[in-house]
Parts: structure tokens; sequence; C-alpha cells
């Protein structure tokens, strides 16, 4: 089933990881509507360089407050009928991915696993708390990221989170003491709760490696071509260095950030610039690290 659209969602302090991400879709879909689901909670940004020269949106929405993950449930719930990968900004793409989520027409696509349990209670749920929460959900050990899911938009409204989420500004937890923090335990409950009723189809596939997990130069940038053998993308959830060179194969992030500022004017002196900066603010112990939402 073809997408329709790419939601990328991202706050003030990850535009620079955005920006590697647009480029990196780019790459092998220079067409595809990109939509920028931007989170106000670190403040307003400027995003007009990557409308001008990338030809992304903005997409609107009534609320401008998100907090961690929650801003992806927006398109979620309001982009009816369409179809919609929703990813987070600290991503890159690695080759032709759509070409392979798109051959699903199941209602959601993600990348699922069977984790440990302290995983599970760590990132998604207390599995224990949640079968007292819910005695009639069967959790079969398998969970997938929040972080880049294809939907069929539409088909979850608010209503189905309102009993776990109370939607204010920024939206909070109503069961913190069964779920983790942010979007990804409440989304997969819910996702695999209508699927056991029969209210949704699911299927999984694997496509997203996690940085932090693969060897080191394993994918070299001389393989991101038109013809690239890699189905799958980048997560590099988690903390975050300043320096891409700092974060394990922060090689990737360079080589998309070099074609960033290679489509916009006075690129090379722009990117020069900036590595200055960051280079002052590592030296004067301003940012060595920064953990992302």
């Amino acid at each position: 089933m073809p997408i329709d659209r790419i939601y990328i969602a991202g706050h003030r302090g990850d535009l620079r990881w955005t920006q590697c991400c647009v480029a990196s879709i780019r790459r092998w879909y220079p067409q595809i509507p990109i939509s920028l689901v931007k989170d106000l909670i670190c403040g307003d940004y400027d995003t007009r360089e990557l409308e001008t020269y990338w030809d992304v949106d903005v997409w609107v929405s009534a609320r401008r407050v998100h907090g961690w993950g929650m801003s992806k449930l927006e398109p979620l719930m309001a982009a009816a009928g369409e179809r919609i990968f929703i990813i987070d900004s600290d991503i890159v793409f690695l080759g032709p991915l759509l070409d392979l989520l798109q051959g699903f027409d199941t209602d959601f696509v993600v990348d699922g696993q069977a984790e440990r349990s302290e995983t599970v209670r760590l990132h998604y749920f207390d599995a224990d708390r949640l079968r007292d929460f819910d005695p009639d959900f069967t959790f079969t050990g398998m969970v997938f990221g929040g972080g880049h899911i294809v939907a069929t938009g539409g088909l979850l409204q608010r209503s189905d989170f309102e009993p776990l989420i109370d939607f204010a500004e920024p939206p909070r937890l109503q069961r913190p003491d069964v779920f983790a923090r942010g979007e990804q335990g409440v989304l997969n409950y819910v996702v695999q709760k209508r699927v056991q009723l029969g209210r949704l189809t699911l299927a999984s596939t694997q496509f997203a490696h996690w940085a932090g997990y693969l060897k080191p130069r394993l994918i070299r940038p001389r393989q991101l071509h038109a013809a690239s053998p890699h189905r799958a993308l980048m997560h590099y959830a988690g903390p975050k260095y300043t320096l891409f060179s700092a974060n394990r194969n922060g090689h990737l992030l360079r080589h998309f950030e070099a074609a960033y500022y290679a489509r916009l004017p006075q690129g090379r002196r722009r990117r020069l610039r900036e590595r200055v900066r960051r280079f002052s603010d590592v030296l004067r112990g301003r940012q060595p690290w920064i953990n992302y939402m």
C-alpha cells in the first residue's frame, strides 16, 4: 500500500538531526510529501530553511506543546484515511526503505521484537501491573518502537487514548505506575489490544537499526547511492553527543549533514561556521552531550 506522507516529529533541541533526517529521505524519495510535527515544549524554532530548500511543510496542530513522544499521536489520530510513516527526527534512511514498507496492506506496520522483561518495564509498561489493569489483555512478549511506524491515519481516535493519557499541554500519563514515560508503552497497548479484538491489523518486519548496537562502519557512505542494498533506517535513540563524530555510527550523520548543506546557498560556509560554534561549545563545557526526548 503506497505511503502518502512522512511525518517527522521533533523539537527545538534536535533541529540538526531533523536536517539530516530530511536529507536522507530526499536521497531516495525527492517527491514524497514530508511534514514536520513541531513540539514547542522547548520553545519555537525556525524551520524556514528546511521548508524553502528541502520541500517540507509544517503540520499545523491545535496543540503546540506535547512532551516526550506525544506529538506523534496527533497525525496518527488526525490524518484520516492517509497512509503515513511517522518517525522520530533522530533517524536517517539507509536506502529505499519505503519500497519494503509499501508491500504491506495491514493497518499498521512496525518493527516488533521480543524484549527482556526488564527492557519492557523500563521502556514500555510493567507487564504485571498491566495484567491487573486489563485482565483481558494478552501480552505476547512482542513490543515495537514508537519512533518509526507505518499506519493508516484516523483508525485510532483521541477517545482510544484518553483513559490512559490526559491531553493537557503537555499531555501526561494517567497511569504512570503501569506505563513508561512517553507515548511508546501506551501506543503498544492500544494497538495490540485492538488487534486482539479484531479491530486493527498489524504486520511486523525488521527495518530499523539502533545506532548504539550496530557495529561501527558496517554501513559506509559509499553504499548509500540510488541502488543502496539497505532497506532500513538508523535510529539514534537515547543520549547524543553534540559532535556527530562522538556518536556511534556518527559518520552517517556527517554524511547526510554534508548533503543537507550542499543544497543551501553558501552551504559549505554555513556548515563550517556551525562546526566552529559547536567545537567552541564543547571546549567550554557547554554541551558535551544532550539527552533528547
